[in-house]
């Protein structure tokens, strides 16, 4: 499985997924698999197919990473796929209280 996404081999991963399917949910001793490794290498075909069989990208290594952790910053990745942006606090203010606070100044 490795090898196959380091690889970009679509179809080796194919092929072994059709042969053994709970191959998608496998890991290594460091806590990743199959959707680890095609995020790291930027294998978006893979992505999408380990995603759609249900492979969580949420889940976590032993180190506490998840699959789009490693591949957030890709910008292959981020070109095919769609992450949710970073939203930055917007402060509201009452321009009402603003135009008071002016008065007393």
């Amino acid at each position: 499985m490795w090898s196959a996404c380091s690889r970009h081999d679509t179809q080796t991963l194919q092929q072994i997924l059709q042969h053994e399917p709970d191959a998608a949910f496998a890991r290594s001793s460091d806590g990743r698999g199959p959707l680890f490794w095609a995020y790291e290498y930027a294998h978006t075909e893979a992505i999408d197919i380990l995603e759609k069989l249900g492979v969580d990208p949420l889940a976590e290594d032993a180190d506490g990473n998840t699959p789009r952790q490693l591949g957030i910053d890709n910008a292959e990745i981020n070109a095919h796929r769609q992450f949710p942006q970073a939203t930055t606090y917007q402060p509201t203010y009452d321009y009402d209280d603003y135009d008071d606070y002016e008065d007393e100044l």
